[in-house]
């Protein structure tokens, strides 16, 4: 899992690289750097792989993969992974995916009505956790005849949305070894004890 935070006074960026396990979470890799570029995180990824071990992510080492990755929607952060890591697969955080439509929903210049943004919110959620692609599908199909021609800049908002949908919606996920973790929401919580404990901010 992966996320990245600035730090204004030195101007440096910290990308915390962590996994769960029955503990919580473990961190891998912490990078310091002067942006958060793709190609600066490309860099980051190379060098750490040159001083894994190399019965790494068990047994695959450090060249091949971890399976899966879990950021949020970050493309510098994600194009580096598919850079480094091509086979692994790339994930969503589900939390930051509703948390970002729910966003999109409540701001006035999209024109949603009040009293919709509730219900387009229920029914996105519903395609998320769909357990079937077939009921995801399903599900997709009410949303576009529910709402798509009340609501243009919706439609084509949620199109876009739908082209990814194999990043976030969990009817994707049943196969993959993710021990039931949607979110990356131990990194979210790991920054902040480093700006609130260490950093004292």
């Amino acid at each position: 899992m992966d996320a990245s935070s600035s730090f204004e006074p030195l101007n440096t960026s910290i990308t915390l690289f962590f996994t769960s396990c029955a503990v919580g979470a473990l961190l891998i890799a912490l990078f310091i750097t002067s942006d958060e570029l793709e190609i600066t995180l490309e860099k980051a990824i190379n060098l750490l792989k040159t001083i894994l071990p190399p019965h790494a992510f068990f047994g695959r080492g450090p060249q091949i993969r971890p399976m899966v990755f879990m950021t949020d929607d970050s493309s510098a952060e994600r194009n580096a992974l598919e850079l480094c890591w091509p086979q692994g697969t790339r994930l969503l955080c589900t939390f930051h995916v509703l948390q970002a439509f729910w966003r999109w929903l409540y701001d006035s210049k999209h024109y949603i009505n009040k009293e919709n943004r509730t219900i387009i919110m229920e029914k996105m959620k519903k395609i998320l956790y769909a357990s079937s692609i077939s009921e995801m599908e399903t599900n997709y199909n009410e949303f576009k005849q529910s709402f798509y021609c009340s609501y243009p800049l919706l439609k084509k908002h949620f199109e876009q949305l739908w082209e990814r949908c194999h990043f976030w919606a969990q009817s994707f996920r049943s196969g993959l070894l993710i021990r039931g973790n949607h979110t990356n929401n131990y990194v979210e919580r790991s920054f902040c004890t480093l700006k609130d404990i260490i950093f004292s901010r």
